[in-house]
């Protein structure tokens, strides 16, 4: 429940129930060829409830006035997803692996407007390869490379929607990287660099009168280069690193073709994240532990337009105290330095309204934490 403007309130009760089963049959792992076959199943009923109504004195008590209610939508849906999937895994020679990988889902939707009795069906499927090439210098150094193709399922948004359905998305991915581990694992290194090509993009927005709406993007090109380190300078003493950036570009957006070359909704540049963990035994079961992780994000893009956009964020945590094999002790502090930033943020063009809509970030928030296991 959210008051959006004076008087007028969105009442949203969403009800979900679901059931999944996974059956894998897998092979032996010491021998050059390995294999996973899978079959997976999933079961969902979700039925919602979007009220938007006059609102005098911050009750429920007019939601179910006929006079009050400005709109009302129920809707039922019921969504029956089948997968299946095999893996394999073949060691060419002693330092050359070859790997694929095929998973096919089929997603049968069914929606029932409530209030209309009108009844909508769809199905969503898609065959999703993969190939993956690893070559050991070593067995602590590796250099791989990789395709895949991933899904994602469309679906129908509510019955009053705008957009009543929106696609499915299917992503191709190009991936090469390494693994390595030097020192006696004492320095770990790892990066990647990938390229994605996106079809059918999905976002969100808010619409006052039809509630979250999932909408497409026709093209988007997504590019990034990943680092991680960790290294143990001393007995007890981690540090550790990572660089992220993650560079996109809308490519074709039928829906407005002004947008296109923008970045993509809630799309960060760039995030990088440092820290430290020191770790002291004080007895044989008993150690002091102390850790402090700093993260960095770049400016965020909201909404399709980039015409509203998140100052950069500096976060820092920090953790400590007691732990044994049985039982810990740890103080703990989030956003210590007070960054003021939102969680998810709408403008105008994205709530509906005529003021943008957003929510903030947890403050500084400091605690105790206990753990003990029987």
């Amino acid at each position: 429940r959210s008051t959006l403007f004076p008087y007028t309130t969105l009442f949203r009760s969403p009800y979900s129930k679901l059931a999944s089963q996974e059956i894998r049959l897998v092979s032996d792992s010491d021998q050059p060829l390995r294999w996973i076959l899978g079959a997976y199943y999933l079961h969902t009923k979700r039925s919602l409830t979007t009220a938007v109504y006059i609102d005098t004195d911050s009750t429920f008590a007019n939601l179910n006035n006929p006079a009050a209610q400005i709109f009302r939508g129920e809707e039922s849906n019921r969504n029956e997803a089948y997968a299946g999937y095999a893996n394999v895994d073949y060691d060419i020679g002693d330092h050359l692996t070859l790997s694929g990988a095929f998973r096919y889902d089929n997603d049968k939707r069914r929606q029932t407007n409530v209030v209309t009795g009108l009844v909508r069906t769809t199905d969503f499927s898609s065959p999703q390869p993969k190939a993956t090439l690893t070559y050991k210098f070593t067995p602590q150094q590796l250099v791989y490379a990789t395709y895949s193709k991933g899904f994602r399922s469309g679906g129908f948004n509510s019955p009053i929607s705008p957009i009543p359905i929106f696609r499915a998305e299917t992503l191709q991915n190009y991936e090469t990287g390494f693994k390595t581990s030097w020192l006696n694992n004492k320095l770990i290194v790892n990066g990647a660099v990938y390229q994605a090509d996106d079809e059918n993009t999905q976002y969100y927005f808010i619409d006052p009168l039809a509630g979250q709406i999932i909408a497409n993007i026709d093209k988007v090109r997504i590019r990034g280069v990943e680092l991680d380190v960790q290294a143990l300078l001393a007995p007890g003493l981690q540090v550790f690193g990572s660089l992220g950036t993650t560079d996109t570009e809308i490519l074709r957006n039928a829906v407005d073709t002004s947008t296109v070359g923008n970045k993509t909704p809630r799309a960060i540049p760039w995030m990088t994240n440092v820290g430290f963990q020191y770790e002291l035994p004080l007895t044989d079961r008993v150690g002091l532990m102390t850790r402090v992780d700093y993260q960095h994000r770049s400016k965020k893009y909201w909404e399709v337009d980039n015409l509203h956009v998140q100052e950069p964020v500096d976060m820092v945590d920090i953790r400590a105290g007691f732990q044994s094999d049985r039982w810990s002790v740890f103080g703990f502090g989030r956003n210590i330095l007070d960054e003021k930033y939102f969680t998810a943020y709408y403008s105008p063009a994205g709530s509906g309204v005529d003021t943008g809509v957003g929510t903030l970030g947890q403050p500084t928030t400091y605690g105790i934490e206990m753990r003990y296991e029987f």
